[in-house]
C-alpha cells in the first residue's frame, strides 16, 4: 500500500525495511514533563494498552533500551509561529509552511528498537499519535507490530470540520465523545455543534446546576485534550430570542467556549440556504457585535456576510455552500475567510456517492468562482437530522464518508487517489467496528 494505510494519506511515507517494532510486554510512553505532552502520552498509553492488552507506563526517563515510544514537544507551549518556523526543518519540512498549518505538523520514525514522534506543538504530537496508531499491525504475531517506516506530515487546510445539527435530535454525550474520536483518528480538528433553538438551548446546556451543562463542559475538555475545537451555532436569525436575551446568551456562549469561536445565524434547508438575507444579516450583525465584545471571533453562514466587517468583526469566518454569491468577493476582500461546505460535503445528502465526496474539490470551485484560494481557512462536512435520532442512523450517515472530507481537507491534491482510499477506508472501518460503531459492510458502495 503506496501511505502504509494511513488515512488521511500523509506528505510523505517511506519503509525503511528491517524488523518491525514488537508492540509488547514492556513497552513505555517516554515523554517530558510538559503538562501538553505528558496529556497525550497518556492518551498514547492508553490506545496501545488496549491494541496489546496490557497495561503500558508513561515516563519521563529515556534510557535508550529498546521499546521506547518517545514523544517529543519540540517548543514551550506559547512558542511564537517564528520559533516553530525555525523547527520546521528537523521535521523535514519547509519553512515555507504557513503557521496555521506548521502548528499541526509532525514526524514519526520506527526503527526495530524504539519509535519517535517529534512536533513543534501538543497539536502536532496528537496527529503524529493518530497516524501511529494507523501504522500498527495486528496480523503479526506473537504482538501487534509498527514497520520501520519515516513520516513526514501536515495539513493542508486549518480547518477540518464536521456540523453536527441537533436542532431535531439531541446528541448523546456519549455519542459526541465518539465522534470526537472519530474526528481525531482521522487528524480533523472542528466539532460545530448547531442547535436551532436559542431559548430551548440556553436552560439546557449553560444554566449552572443544568445536567447537559456539565456534560458540554466535559465534552470540550475531552476534544481540547485530542485538539479538537467544539463550535458552538446559535440561530439568532430563527429563534426566539429578543435583542436582550440575545445579547446575553451569545456573551455567556462566548465566555465559555474554549475554542473562542462562536457561530452567529442559523441556517434552513440544505448547505447552501440560509435565512432570506435582509433577516439573517440584521441579526447576524447585531450578535455578532455581542461575539467580538465578549471577546471572540465570529462565523456565520455567507447570507451575512454583508452584515460583517473586519473593521467590526476582526478574522470573521464564513461558512459557504455556494461559491458564486457575488456577495462572496467584497467580503473576502475585506478580509472574511471562507469554510467550504458545498453539496457535496452533506453527509445527509444519501444520494451523493462516496466516490463524489471523495473527487470533490470546493477549493478548486473557489477559484473557478474568481475568489482567491487563499482565501480558504478549510472545509466543513454536515450532518443535519435525516439520520432519525438514532446512534446506528447517525454513524451510518457519517461512515466512511466523512473519511473522505478528511482526505480532502488533510491531503488534497497530495492524496494517491481512489483505489488507494478504497483500501485505507476499509482498514480505517475494521478499527471503527472494533471499537463499537456501526460501518456498512461495503464501504465501496460507489463502485
Amino acid at each position: 500500500m503506496d501511505v502504509l494505510g494511513i488515512l488521511p494519506a500523509p506528505v510523505s511515507a517511506r519503509s525503511d525495511g528491517g524488523p518491525p517494532f514488537a508492540v509488547s510486554p514492556g513497552v513505555r510512553i517516554v515523554v517530558d514533563e510538559e503538562p501538553d505532552a505528558v496529556a497525550v502520552a497518556v492518551l498514547v498509553a492508553g490506545r496501545v494498552g488496549r491494541l496489546g492488552d496490557f497495561p503500558v507506563a508513561v515516563v519521563h526517563t529515556d534510557d535508550g533500551t529498546p521499546g521506547s515510544v518517545v514523544l517529543r514537544l519540540m517548543a514551550e507551549p506559547d512558542a511564537t509561529p517564528e520559533v516553530i518556523r525555525r523547527l520546521l526543518p528537523t521535521l523535514g519540512i519547509p519553512t515555507a509552511l504557513p503557521p496555521e498549518l506548521a502548528r499541526e505538523a509532525y514526524r514519526i520514525g520506527v526503527t526495530t528498537d524504539r519509535v519517535e514522534v517529534l512536533a513543534a506543538t501538543a497539536a502536532g504530537l496528537v496527529r503524529g499519535a493518530a497516524t501511529l496508531v494507523q501504522l500498527v499491525d495486528h496480523s503479526t504475531a506473537p504482538w501487534p507490530s509498527v514497520p520501520c517506516v519515516t513520516v513526514v506530515d501536515h495539513p493542508r487546510l486549518a480547518w477540518r470540520g464536521l456540523q453536527v445539527d441537533v436542532s431535531e435530535h439531541p446528541l448523546a454525550l456519549a455519542d459526541a465523545k465518539a465522534i470526537v474520536n472519530v474526528l481525531a483518528t482521522l487528524r480533523m480538528n472542528v466539532l460545530h455543534v448547531r442547535v436551532a433553538d436559542g431559548v430551548a438551548w440556553v436552560p439546557d446546556v449553560l444554566e449552572e446546576g443544568g445536567a447537559v451543562a456539565s456534560g458540554f463542559a466535559e465534552l470540550q475538555a475531552y476534544a481540547a485534550a485530542r485538539q479538537i475545537a467544539v463550535v458552538p451555532e446559535i440561530d439568532v436569525a430563527g429563534g426566539r430570542l429578543d435583542d436582550d436575551r440575545l445579547t446575553e446568551v451569545l456573551g455567556r456562549v462566548a465566555a465559555t467556549t474554549r475554542a473562542h469561536v462562536v457561530h452567529v445565524g442559523g441556517r434552513v434547508g440544505g448547505a447552501a440556504d440560509g435565512p432570506p438575507a435582509h433577516r439573517c444579516g440584521d441579526r447576524v450583525g447585531r450578535g455578532a457585535d455581542d461575539v467580538v465584545a465578549a471577546g471572540a471571533v465570529v462565523m456565520a453562514w455567507q447570507c451575512a456576510a454583508t452584515a460583517l466587517s473586519s473593521a467590526r468583526h476582526p478574522g470573521h469566518l464564513l461558512q459557504v455552500g455556494d461559491v458564486t454569491d457575488p456577495a462572496l468577493a467584497p467580503a473576502v476582500a475585506d478580509g472574511a475567510a471562507l469554510v467550504l461546505s458545498p453539496p457535496e460535503l452533506d453527509l445527509g445528502v444519501a444520494t451523493v456517492t462516496l466516490r463524489e465526496r471523495y473527487g470533490a474539490d470546493p477549493v478548486g470551485a473557489v477559484e473557478a468562482a474568481g475568489l482567491p484560494a487563499g482565501a480558504v481557512l478549510g472545509v466543513e462536512a454536515l450532518v443535519g437530522g435525516a439520520h432519525g435520532g438514532t446512534r446506528e442512523g447517525l454513524f451510518l450517515a457519517l461512515l466512511p464518508d466523512l473519511a473522505a472530507v478528511a482526505e480532502l481537507a488533510w491531503s488534497g491534491s497530495g492524496a494517491p487517489g481512489w483505489a488507494s482510499f478504497v483500501e485505507r477506508v476499509a482498514l480505517e472501518s475494521s478499527r471503527w467496528r472494533d471499537d463499537g460503531l456501526p460501518v456498512p459492510v461495503a464501504v465501496d458502495r460507489a463502485l
